[in-house]
């Protein structure tokens, strides 16, 4: 049962145990009294929130439901050294299976991302500046990739993946290859852009 509980002139609070939870929070002299119960925590959370429009107080911006949601998750906690090891070995050589990535694909499918969500991932990204590949971290990359023996299949893939991609032409220097190098080194990063 969730009850919703009043300190008076001060707040509105939601709990399973309302005794526990406003002894906790009253102040010399204050009392408290149960202004409703309900099974449903959705139902709670949203009467919650109604009570504290009407009697004028502080409105919470997360509704209950969605903050014991909070509460019960991993969110916030620190993993031991050891517990991220043992996560990291999970992890090796995971993969999801076809039926897994279809599922994904088909959620993803004709998702448009709103203008506050694009606005939202723009600001994320300003002011974040892109570290320079280290000459350690080129070393260890380099060791990781010899010795890499591609399959016949990957092999095929590769080359179908890129009979079947249309060719760009850049504007600057007349340069004809495939859209990812064209659009990194040609177009306005053509070294011979302004050059007649």
């Amino acid at each position: 049962m969730y009850y919703i509980y009043h300190i008076h002139n001060r707040k509105i609070g939601c709990s399973k145990t309302p005794d526990a939870r406003a002894q906790s929070q009253l102040k010399e002299g204050e009392k408290y009294n149960i202004l409703f119960e309900t099974e449903d925590i959705n139902i709670a959370s949203e009467m919650e929130q109604t009570f504290q429009k009407m009697l004028g107080y502080r409105v919470d911006r997360m509704p209950y439901s969605h903050s014991v949601e909070i509460g019960n998750s991993n969110l916030g906690r620190k993993h031991t050294i050891e517990h991220r090891d043992n996560i990291r070995e999970a992890k090796k050589n995971f993969k999801h299976s076809t039926e897994t990535k279809q599922k994904m694909t088909k959620a993803h499918a004709g998702k448009v991302l709103s203008e506050s969500h694009k606005r939202n991932l723009s600001l994320a990204k300003k002011g974040v500046s892109i570290q320079p590949i280290t000459e350690e971290t080129k070393r260890k990359m380099s060791e990781s990739a010899k010795g890499r023996v591609f399959s016949e299949e990957y092999r095929q893939k590769l080359s179908e993946g890129n009979k079947n991609t249309k060719k760009i032409e850049c504007p600057h220097c007349g340069l004809t290859s495939h859209p990812g190098a064209m659009k990194r080194w040609h177009f306005d990063n053509c070294k011979h852009k302004g050059i007649k």
